[in-house]
């Protein structure tokens, strides 16, 4: 049983990433006004679990802050080597709740430019990576909640089951 639950939870794992977007880039409204960034939507989580896993997703790199008044969160003078090497760079990050999603914002100023495909086009790739990374963090995340939701369901399908045939075969002993 335990095989078939790793099987499946895998399995259901490699499909969510065949079928996950790439971050998409446009320029978005944040705090220092409207800058190109990036945005990835997440199936199955909500914002409060992609805020959550982006937390711990960058605590390697320092401990992020929270602008309450833009609901924006932030990360000052931090290098990220697969953003930016060894230079120190700025992120702001924003998390919003969709239709059975969340959307997760993330813009990179570089100190003066923030990272466009235009006139960054290897900070660009990084940041994409760097997205879908925290992407794959945060689906593990998902399946694995849908996972226990699934397995809760079985374990009481099985005891209805098993009250059912006890009741059954009281039945038809009294008959």
């Amino acid at each position: 049983m335990r095989v078939l639950i790793t099987f499946i939870f895998t399995l259901f794992l490699a499909v969510s990433t065949i079928f996950s977007q790439d971050a998409m880039e446009r320029k978005t409204s944040m705090s220092l006004g409207p800058q190109n960034g990036f945005f990835i939507d997440i199936p199955g989580a909500d914002q409060k679990l992609a805020q959550k896993t982006f937390y711990e997703f960058v605590k390697e790199y320092g401990k992020m802050k929270e602008n309450k008044k833009a609901k924006e969160h932030y990360l000052m003078g931090v290098k990220i080597p697969m953003i930016n090497g060894t230079s120190p760079l700025e992120l702001y990050a924003k998390f919003e709740d969709g239709k059975a999603q969340a959307t997760t914002y993330l813009w990179v100023d570089l100190g003066g430019a923030f990272v466009n495909s235009v006139d960054h086009p290897q900070q660009t790739e990084g940041v994409r990576q760097f997205l879908y990374d925290y992407f794959i963090e945060v689906r593990k995340k998902v399946v694995t909640e849908e996972l226990k939701n699934e397995e809760k369901k079985a374990s009481q399908f099985r005891k209805r089951s098993k009250k059912n045939c006890r009741v059954k075969t009281m039945i038809i002993i009294k008959i």
